[in-house]
């Protein structure tokens, strides 16, 4: 089985890498951790400093979550990647490469951000191409 878990900073997605661990475990499946960075910035000259950090940002967590995965014995494969939008990057990646299962965190919004912002959750639920596993 191969899973693809999408990781960012926040506690809901550190739940999520927790679950696909022991599912790892268990079912001897293959992770790959992707973490996806705003890439919004191309016409200020300071964008490229703006952009490497949130780009290394992004790489520490999948290095954590890598660390975190060798203590129990698991291999997991790094992505970093920049997109405007963090769903239609997860959903691609997953597409490109053939998951059987995506695994994610959720933070329910509620009211005006929800309408604003929406869920990348529910963005993924929608369009990925296999099952999505979304942990709270």
């Amino acid at each position: 089985m191969k899973v693809l878990v999408a990781l960012d900073k926040s506690e809901y997605s550190q739940k999520a890498f927790s679950r696909a661990l022991e599912m790892a475990v268990q079912e001897q499946a293959r992770i790959t951790v992707i973490s996806v960075y705003p890439d919004l910035f191309e016409m200020d000259e300071g964008a490229p400093r703006v952009k490497e950090a949130l780009k290394s940002s992004a790489a520490a967590v999948v290095d954590a979550a890598e660390e975190r995965a060798r203590q129990l014995g698991v291999p997991v494969e790094k992505v970093v990647v920049g997109a405007v939008s963090a769903a239609d990057a997860i959903v691609t990646h997953a597409t490109e490469i053939g998951y059987d299962m995506i695994v994610m965190g959720h933070k329910s919004r509620s009211g005006l951000e929800h309408l604003l912002l929406g869920s990348v959750a529910a963005k993924v639920v929608a369009y990925a191409p296999c099952s999505v596993l979304v942990v709270r």
